[in-house]
Formats: C-alpha cells, structure tokens, sequence
C-alpha cells in the first residue's frame, strides 16, 4: 500500500503496514483538531449570549421569575454558563440536548433545569385515545421514568421526523474517518517516512540473514531519533531514497481538504477553524461578526427561543406577549467608534436616555435626574419638567 490508507484483508486482518483505523463515536471524533474546535465555538459562544425574557419583543421592567434559572443558577450545582455551555455542546454533537424541568409543588413553576446524557434519553410518541392525538413523552432509561414533553427542554439538529434529531457522527463517519486517518498517517510520516522508504542493490545473491543485517543497519538512521548520521553499507550495497516529501505526499492540501469538509458539516466557516485560505472573504471583523450571527447562530438561536418560551412560560405569559430572548449584539457591534456614534444618535433622536446610552456602552449612570428622560426629536438637551 503506497497511499497509506487501511485496507481490510478477507479475514478482516490489517493487510501490509498501513495505517489502522480509528473508531468514529461521538468521543474519538472530538480528538480531531478542527471537529473540536468547531463544536467548542459553536457551544461556548452560543452559551455566551445574554438570556432575557422579554414583552412584544422589548425588555421589561425590573426582573423576571425565570432571570435566575436563565442567566445565574439553573440548579444548585451547575453555574449558568457551564450548564448552557453543555446543553448546547450535545445538541450540536450529538444532534439532541435534553434538560429535565424540575417544577414547584402547587404552581408548577420552574424550580430547576437538569441535563440528561443524550444516550439516556428515548423521544417517543403515543396517542393515549383521550381524543388530544400523539404526544411527545420522553423515556429516561436509567431512571425508567416517563416524563411528559412539557416537563423535558428538547433542543434538536436537523430531524426527519422533528421527534429527534440526526447524528451527525453517522451521517458524516467518512469525513470523520478520512480526518482520522490523516492523523494517524501524519504521526506515522513522521516517524518513519513514507511508506516506501528506499531500496537496496546489492551486487550478486543475499540471503535472509543479509537481507535482515542490511534493514538493521539502516534502521539506525530512521528518524529524528536515529544514532548515527552516516550510513555504510558494504559488499557493493548501493541504498536509494524513495522517501516522499509532505509536499508531493499532498499531506498539507488533504488535510486542508478535510477541514473544509468539516465546516461544511458543521456550518462554521472554515476561518474560524483556523484554515485561513479562505479568510479574505471575512477580513473585516464586523462582516465576520454579522455573518457568523446572521447564517450559523441564528437558526440555534431560534431553535433554543422557541423550546425555551413554550416550555418555561405559561401559556398565559405567552399569550400575553412574553417570550424568552436571546441576545447576541455583542457579535454585531461594530469598533469602538461605531458603537458611540450610534447610540450617541439614538440618545439625540430619543431612542434612549442618556443612562441607557451608557449602559449600552458598559458604562455605570450617572446621578443627573436629566439623563433619565428621553430627548424630543431634534432637542439638544432633555425636555424641562414645566414644559411637559
């Protein structure tokens, strides 16, 4: 085998010296570099983004009952960015991420949020004959525990029948396994060369024995690890190099290849992988920013506002207009500059106060009673109160 890839024989043995195969599950596949990197970035920057319920999609006063469960403790032993960190992590692994809803007595309002592994949970369907059709319930396999579609935050991928999502290990194992492979091929380049290493011509007939001492000898010298610098060979030997560099090997371009593969598998752009070939198309950072908001977060964020409204709020609080929100301006703001010349024009033209135009910029309120009030169109200073 010249290409370094495994090949089973009949007896499902490994044939010649080529490169073994690495098992795909949803663990070796994380030991791929750019997979990886890709998952981190999508879990930790989506866990990242501020939680708010909001009213006819505006900020309400004051707090929210669910505020602590949302951005500060959803349990009592997980902090909220591990706890969010996590559910999403699985959900773009694995294809589904699985939170119990602990409810209080009485009110049934959410007490706490508890993960369960993906592997536990069973999504089924079952029509109880009490005239209301199929039903979600979800089965707890460790628990054997029946929980209602109500009581479980069910985040899915892409799904052929919305009742799961699919795996993305199984639907992209080669991409997986060529990745892997690569690895595996480079350790072993770099240990030992290419598969083909050199060849030895030797004048007249050599045995097995000589055929042994000659590898021997020149096995001395594989390697950053080889005792010797200087090979000798005796009796007429002459020793060709056939060692192929990572150039005309491709090595550098497969693997490329293969990051690409996986950005398109995972809907991270391949820059943000770290293969920059293609990071002239991003160069700016704030077209980076509303790109990777506007085309990859954007469908999780709609996914994880719609499961959140309807399984944390009441159905009066949503006919009332309440909704949970996610929050990820803090991708789209622009350089320093932009953002002040911004909401400085939204305080002048009355979208904000003064207070919350410095709140927008991270900035403590002041104690001035003026900056409180909103400013009338085209009005360079707030409206006196005997003029109201």
């Amino acid at each position: 085998m010249s290409n370094g890839i495994q090949v089973l024989d009949d007896q499902g043995g490994f044939s010649n010296q080529s490169i073994r195969s690495t098992l795909i599950n949803c663990y070796s596949a994380l030991t791929i570099p750019a997979y990886r990197r890709a998952i981190e970035f999508l879990s930790s920057n989506l866990a990242s983004f501020g939680r708010s319920v909001r009213k006819g999609g505006t900020k309400i006063d004051g707090t929210h009952r669910l505020d602590r469960l949302l951005n500060r403790r959803p349990n009592a032993y997980q902090n909220a960015t591990t706890f969010w960190r996590t559910l999403y992590f699985h959900v773009t692994h694995t294809g589904n991420a699985y939170a119990r809803i602990e409810r209080e007595p009485g009110t049934f309002r959410p007490r706490a949020i508890h993960i369960l592994l993906p592997e536990d949970v069973r999504p089924v369907r079952y029509d109880r004959g009490d005239g209301s059709g199929p039903q979600q319930f979800y089965w707890h396999v460790p628990t054997k525990q029946m929980h209602y579609d109500s009581d479980v935050l069910h985040f899915q991928g892409l799904s052929y029948d919305g009742q799961a999502g699919a795996d993305p290990i199984a639907l992209h194992e080669r991409t997986f396994q060529r990745a892997a492979t690569l690895e595996n091929y480079q350790t072993t380049y770099l240990q030992r060369g290419s598969v083909i290493r050199g060849s030895v011509t030797v004048e007249g007939e050599i045995d097995d024995d000589g055929i042994a001492q000659v590898k021997a000898e020149i096995r001395k010298y594989r390697g950053g690890e080889g005792e010797d610098d200087v090979l000798v060979l005796g009796n007429g030997a002459k020793f060709t190099n056939h060692t192929i560099s990572p150039e005309a090997s491709q090595i550098v371009g497969q693997v490329s290849a293969t990051t690409k593969q996986i950005s398109q598998a995972t809907g991270v752009p391949p820059e943000f992988l770290y293969e920059l070939t293609e990071a002239k198309y991003n160069a700016i950072v704030e077209q980076a920013g509303q790109f990777i908001v506007r085309y990859v977060f954007r469908p999780w964020i709609e996914m994880a506002e719609d499961e959140l409204t309807s399984k944390l709020l009441t159905e009066a609080d949503q006919d009332a207009g309440y909704s949970v929100h996610i929050n990820p301006d803090a991708l789209l703001r622009g350089s320093g500059k932009e953002q002040m010349e911004i909401i400085s024009l939204g305080v002048r033209n009355g979208l904000y106060t003064e207070n919350e135009g410095r709140g927008l910029l991270g900035l403590p309120p002041i104690d001035d009673p003026e900056a409180n009030k909103l400013r009338r169109l085209g009005d360079t200073a707030p409206q006196p109160e005997d003029q109201k």
